[in-house]
């Protein structure tokens, strides 16, 4: 008989953190689960433990593979995956004891096919609760999309029918995984909702890649980001004002590489936007102060930063938030 859920671990380099997480699925109060582990390539002693833990519970899963990168670590998971749904959790991260059974407790009692709940935050020990805007509506997934884009949209923590993870568009990115994958499972879900029940603990520590200090890579990770999310929207279905939104979530991003003169942004901009009528005609519809923005930085980046720098000394900036002109 089949597993109700695949919980899905990608590992790399964890070794202090992976035994409370594997602990944390074997202590589920839901017990219909299988856990598969991908150990991707860590050099460390991550591959021991995860031997140690499938020798002592047989609903454990454990796969070795070369270091690929997160983004094709979680993608061979599901290609092992047998359960209903999947659930995917980071190594470094642990789960509440009730996690899974509160999240399949509601797909089943409203015929869900993505489901997600709140967090904790864990730093130094200290848990932090975090909750989402309050709304206990079942959504069409690209309705739920945009609200998943309001409340952040990580991966990890959020209950998946199987059937929304099967042939996915695979790209060149090592940051930002998260937001290309739910691009392209919420908007296929028919019903999505979320819970207000934490099932899900983000540990904060020094050797997470949001945590690096090293300005080259974070530099050639966002951009390579910004490339395959930009890419991947002209691939996708989308309505107009979706696309609009994924454009806009690089708003701050464009403006941090006109000020730090970042000039491998504008190629990205002329592939992916400004060379495609739609793409010009969709942000001047829904955003023409963005509109304008991405204009003098493809062809005026010099002016551009000159015109931030009085923005800012101005004050002008917040003007423009507080007065919501930057909204759809």
């Amino acid at each position: 008989m089949e597993p109700k859920i695949s919980v899905i671990i990608p590992v790399y380099n964890v070794s202090e953190f992976v035994a409370k997480c594997i602990e944390s699925c074997i202590n589920q109060t839901f017990r219909d689960i299988e856990i598969i582990v991908v150990n991707d390539g860590s050099p460390d002693d991550s591959g021991i433990i995860i031997e140690k833990y499938a020798g002592m519970d047989k609903r454990i899963v454990p796969v070795f593979k070369e270091n690929e990168g997160l983004l094709l670590a979680r993608l061979t998971g599901c290609s092992v995956a047998k359960g209903e749904y999947i659930f995917f959790l980071d190594g470094d991260d642990f789960l509440p004891e009730d996690a899974l059974e509160v999240l399949y407790d509601a797909a089943k009692a409203n015929d869900l096919d993505y489901v997600m709940g709140e967090f904790h935050i864990v730093k130094k020990g200290e848990m932090e609760y975090c909750k989402y805007g309050k709304t206990e509506s079942v959504f069409s997934g690209k309705d739920f999309f945009f609200y998943l884009l309001n409340c952040g949209w990580n991966i990890c923590g959020k209950l998946i029918r199987r059937s929304l993870c099967n042939n996915l568009i695979i790209k060149p990115i090592s940051m930002g995984e998260d937001l290309f994958l739910n691009m392209q499972i919420v908007p296929k879900a028919k019903k999505a909702m979320a819970v207000y029940h934490s099932v899900y603990c983000y540990v904060m520590h020094d050797k997470s890649m949001t945590a690096s200090t090293d300005e080259e890579r974070n530099k050639f990770l966002n951009l390579q980001m910004t490339d395959s999310v930009l890419a991947l929207v002209n691939e996708l279905d989308y309505d107009q004002k979706m696309k609009y939104r994924i454009y806009y979530i690089f708003r701050n991003y464009l403006i941090y590489c006109m000020k730090k003169r970042i000039q491998e942004i504008r190629p990205i901009l002329m592939k992916h936007i400004w060379s495609k009528k739609e793409a010009r005609s969709i942000i001047f519809h829904y955003g023409k102060l963005y509109y304008a923005l991405l204009a003098i930085s493809v062809y005026m980046p010099k002016f551009t930063y000159a015109v931030l720098n009085i923005f800012e000394r101005l004050n002008l900036i917040v003007i423009v938030r507080k007065c919501k002109l930057h909204k759809i």
